[in-house]
């Protein structure tokens, strides 16, 4: 749902660069092994989705 707004940021409203920077916020909390159930392999911990949101705004900061 979260990659949507960054679609939503570049091909409706013209943002780029916004868009490009939660794009890499997601990218970066996946990165740091933040995953909720539908992304998580057998042996990875799963987060809530309120996890995964805080997690994709710390990156953003």
């Amino acid at each position: 749902m979260i990659a949507s707004v960054a679609m939503l940021l570049r091909h409706s409203l013209g943002l780029e660069d916004e868009a490009l920077a939660l794009e890499q916020a997601i990218c970066s909390a996946i990165a740091d092994g933040v995953r909720t159930a539908d992304i998580a392999g057998d042996r990875q911990s799963i987060a809530s989705s309120t996890d995964m949101t805080n997690a994709i705004i710390q990156h953003l900061r």
